[in-house]
């Protein structure tokens, strides 16, 4: 039976391999190939697992390799690495590549190589990083916020949205097509970010001092604001110096880029003086 597997895949099959893999025959006399074979097994039905979720539609499979080591998905896109190189004959990934690793791989169409892809794979690879945004907005403590620009996901999702930005303002279509357009703008608005973060942030930091500024004119005309200061000395503080940061803000405003902000003063009737 050694003689044959030895021989190749064509006079032995990879189905008659497996069967005997899972009947516990001893390959290579001592079992090592099939415990190795048994943790591949698990890892590729990890990788099946992944195309099963994010690509059910597709006729082959690609994992990337996520950049983040605490992506669900992580070791999953490293194992798929790791087999391209142990098929490449490099002896620090492991044992020598298998016939019935092969036959494996290439029976649920692996993609070993993709620049051969092309185009097709150029949006397999945008699919990917939007996976890697769910992945960051998966963890409750990322509402509201969007990723770092110093790691790779965070440029790749201010990209978008300069795109996005971009093409409204210059009645384009080129830039992000309106399927990806529609897939990342109900992510985004799911987790409360909008396409124009930074102004979005800016915005809500001149509402969130004007309430303060609100509430600070309602203790005085109620006649309650020397009760309040007793009481709450430090919050009383940090309103005032958030309606005073605002007046001092405002005067900066003048110019294209910051106009679009004084109408929130005006419409709040706030003193700019």
């Amino acid at each position: 039976m050694h003689a044959l597997y030895n021989q190749g895949t064509d006079a032995f099959p990879f189905e008659i391999f497996e069967t005997l893999l899972n009947a516990e025959f001893p390959f290579d006399g001592i079992g090592r190939i099939r415990k190795h074979l048994i943790d591949w097994n698990l890892e590729f039905q990890k990788m099946l697992e992944y195309k099963a979720k994010f690509d059910p539609d597709k006729d082959y499979i690609h994992v990337p390799q996520f950049k983040n080591p605490s992506n669900k998905y992580f070791k999953v896109g490293q194992w798929c690495a790791h087999q391209k190189q142990r098929r490449k004959g490099n002896k620090n990934y492991g044992m020598d590549w298998l016939p019935y690793e092969e036959e494996k791989m290439n029976s649920v169409n692996f993609v070993w190589d993709l620049s051969k892809m092309g185009k097709r794979i150029d949006k397999d690879r945008w699919m990917d990083n939007l996976a890697e945004v769910e992945d960051y907005y998966s963890n409750s403590n990322n509402y509201k916020t969007v990723p770092s620009q110093k790691t790779y996901i965070g440029h790749w999702l201010s990209d978008q949205m300069s795109f996005k930005t971009k093409q409204d303002r210059e009645n384009r279509n080129d830039l992000i097509s309106e399927e990806h357009e529609l897939m990342l703008g109900q992510l985004l608005k799911q987790n409360g970010v909008e396409w124009e973060y930074r102004k979005q942030m800016e915005r809500e930091g001149i509402l969130s001092k004007l309430e303060d500024w609100r509430y600070v004119e309602n203790l005085k005309v109620t006649g309650n604001l020397k009760e309040f200061r007793d009481k709450n000395p430090q919050i009383l503080k940090k309103k005032r110096d958030n309606v005073a940061q605002l007046r001092s803000q405002s005067k900066r405003w003048n110019n294209d880029k910051n106009n679009w902000k004084y109408k929130y003063l005006d419409d709040a009737g706030f003193p700019y003086k």
